[in-house]
């Protein structure tokens, strides 16, 4: 999804009803307007039979102080806009009758009226991602407040868009696939050996080997931004912002001026970045970028092959951008709530990881944890908290060194997220019968647990006999025969057993949350 920021000067959108609606939202502690995200939405809405989805992100920084809450003034209220084609859409209406459906939510209070439940899950929540160094930004009603109709129909439509995209492993793997398809190759070449050809195409020579490329437009700003005058004192650019100028000319014309700097320029070696596009280039090669010999390789296809490793097995779903033009990468790895009781105001309902890298030297490998939090009871205006951001330049790193690094950077937060995950019943609709847990098979969870404990997979310094009694009480409390239920059955032992040691139960429940869920997350993964 992305985040959208408009011009607040901008005051002469309005719906179609002429209703001017104005959106105040806290993003990064400035002000936006946006009366167009509403018409935008309502259209959206409208042309998918009400089965789209109503959303206006904010982003909030991890703050030192207290941030500036989000404040929303409709100034017409959406029923009226829309003829109470609202109103009369009951969430019975919105929800699947189906038992397995994913995404519905549940009430125990009426509409629009504070939940303890809620606000109990909701504090709950902020306390743990406070672990993970991610601040959440205030909610625009009273925390605890359950949405209306349509927030539910919104929060549905959003887990299901969930579900409709591919594991991250899967998404980060079709783009490493496209990047490698340009078969990119690095040339280092003196500024005085680069010619601009009438024909718009870039000769090169180094010895005795030559040939040309054709220029991408943003290829061709970065090389003329390199090129500086052959003065030790002033370094100043040959080219000061021509770039647009010169790209606007016929090719012929092109060449006269660029050949006119490229003699004056200093002799300096720069690295031509270049792929296969046989649009551009003659001989099917272009310039794309151009860096400086300090510069280390570290690509998209690469990047993506950590983020996938990095997070294999871990079950998340994911969102990969790739803009070939501009080389821009963006990975969005998430996790999602399922179904929830008296969804709310201040309600997180995903977490996960958010990366960033540029193939052209203007940008490094970014990355961190973030978390999306329901700010109103439409599940319009979202809140976006965010942790520390590691960041790796592209200087002297190799693949397995910042696989290490994002994995060390990523553990606190992942500790966390497992919790969501359970919470969140990730591993609720796959059955033990179907993965593999430890290189072995079980059909049914008591097998499981008892084999886990004679193995010391599940070790905690509790007696086997002792510790397998107690594990399978807490299944049989509630049986069933999913991932989800194995987990289950740990944590109700962990609680429910009058264990002769103190820290038994901690220890325990420590163990379910740090070793047990990443194993069947994995497991869940693989299957």
């Amino acid at each position: 999804m992305n985040t959208n920021t408009q011009d607040a000067n901008n005051t002469n959108n309005t719906n179609d009803r002429n209703d001017p609606i104005w959106v105040l939202v806290h993003d990064n502690g400035n002000i936006m307007y946006g009366p167009e995200v509403w018409a935008n939405c309502f259209n959206a809405q409208f042309a998918k039979g009400l089965g789209g989805m109503l959303m206006r992100e904010c982003e909030h920084e991890a703050p030192s102080h207290e941030a500036p809450v989000a404040v929303i003034d409709l100034g017409a209220s959406i029923a009226s806009i829309l003829g109470g084609a609202f109103e009369s859409m009951s969430d019975d209406e919105d929800m699947s009758d189906d038992e397995d459906a994913t995404g519905n939510v549940v009430r125990t209070v009426a509409e629009a009226t504070v939940s303890a439940i809620a606000v109990e899950r909701c504090e709950r929540h902020e306390r743990w991602l406070a672990e993970a160094g991610i601040a959440l930004p205030e909610p625009v009603y009273t925390m605890g407040t359950t949405v209306v109709g349509i927030g539910a129909q919104n929060f549905r439509t959003e887990r299901m868009a969930w579900e409709n995209q591919p594991g991250i492993e899967e998404a980060t793997e079709g783009v490493r696939f496209t990047v490698q398809q340009e078969l990119r190759k690095d040339l280092v070449i003196g500024a005085k050996d680069l010619h601009m050809e009438r024909d718009g195409q870039l000769s090169w020579k180094n010895g005795s080997r030559t040939g040309r490329l054709g220029l991408e437009p943003k290829g061709l700003s970065q090389l003329l931004s390199f090129m500086r005058y052959d003065d030790s004192k002033s370094c100043d650019p040959v080219f000061p912002g021509a770039a647009r100028y010169l790209l606007s000319l016929p090719p012929e014309e092109r060449a006269e001026s660029i050949n006119r700097g490229l003699h004056r320029a200093a002799n300096r070696n720069v690295v031509l970045r270049t792929r296969h596009n046989p649009a551009v280039g003659d001989d099917g090669r272009a310039l794309f970028a151009v860096v400086s010999e300090s510069y280390t390789k570290f690509d998209a296809d690469q990047v993506v092959s950590v983020i996938g490793d990095a997070l294999k097995g871990k079950g998340y779903r994911g969102e990969v951008i790739y803009d070939a033009e501009s080389t821009r990468l963006e990975v969005n790895a998430t996790y999602h709530a399922d179904n929830v009781t008296d969804l709310a105001a201040g309600d997180v309902f995903k977490v996960g990881y958010a990366f960033k890298t540029r193939d052209d030297g203007s940008g490094a490998f970014k990355g961190g944890p973030t978390a999306w939090r329901n700010l109103c009871l439409n599940l319009i205006i979202i809140g976006r908290g965010k942790g520390e951001e590691f960041n790796f330049v592209h200087k002297g790193a190799d693949r397995e060194q910042l696989l290490r690094k994002v994995q060390a950077e990523m553990h606190k937060s992942q500790v966390v997220f497992d919790r969501f995950a359970q919470e969140w019943n990730i591993l609720r609709n796959e059955s033990i019968a179907n993965v593999e847990l430890w290189g072995q098979r079980f059909t049914n969870v008591e097998d499981a647990l008892t084999w886990a404990v004679e193995a010391k997979r599940i070790d905690v310094g509790i007696k086997n006999n002792v510790l397998v009694e107690a594990l399978l009480a807490g299944y049989r409390a509630e049986g069933g025969d999913s991932l989800a239920d194995m987990i289950n059955a740990v944590t109700r032992a962990a609680h429910e057993t009058n264990w002769s040691r103190l820290d038994a139960q901690a220890e325990l429940e420590s163990f379910a949350g740090r070793e047990l869920v990443p194993v069947l997350v994995r497991a869940h993964a693989a299957a």
